[in-house]
């Protein structure tokens, strides 16, 4: 677990700094994610999860209201979330979304540069990234 943290906290950093989630920090947080799902669950749910977030995600990618790359780790991370945690994760990433849209607004506001907030976007993947490692830490109790 500490691995996965350790890893998601250099996302979270490339998301903040460059607001681009790599394919391969993806790819393995899916490793990671997959081990735990297998160690601590089975993958029936979860796997059909991960495939719904991506066809989802995919139609919101196209329509511009996400990130690719905020979809991609989305569904990696969600491989290991037990089902029974699955809506509290996802409350989770909302309210944590929230705090940060608003602390992005005020920022915005405050410094006259709302226009370049705007434009630059939310790091979304910290609020995903943050409510999907507390997750899958409820799902390896």
């Amino acid at each position: 677990m500490l691995l996965l943290v350790s890893m998601s906290f250099i996302g979270i950093y490339t998301d903040l700094r460059h607001r681009s989630i790599s394919n391969c920090f993806c790819l393995l947080i899916l490793v990671f994610s997959a081990t735990y799902c297998f160690i601590y669950g089975n993958f029936s749910i979860p796997l059909l999860r991960m495939v719904g977030i991506l066809f989802v995600g995919f139609v919101l990618f196209s329509l511009s209201i996400v990130g690719a790359g905020d979809v991609k780790l989305l569904s990696a991370y969600s491989l290991g979330i037990a089902p029974e945690y699955w809506w509290l994760t996802v409350f989770l990433i909302l309210i944590l979304g929230a705090i940060l849209a608003l602390i992005y607004l005020v920022y915005g506001l405050l410094t006259n540069k709302i226009n370049e907030v705007r434009a630059r976007g939310l790091p979304y993947g910290i609020p995903i990234t943050l409510a999907s490692i507390f997750g899958i830490w409820l799902s390896s109790l």
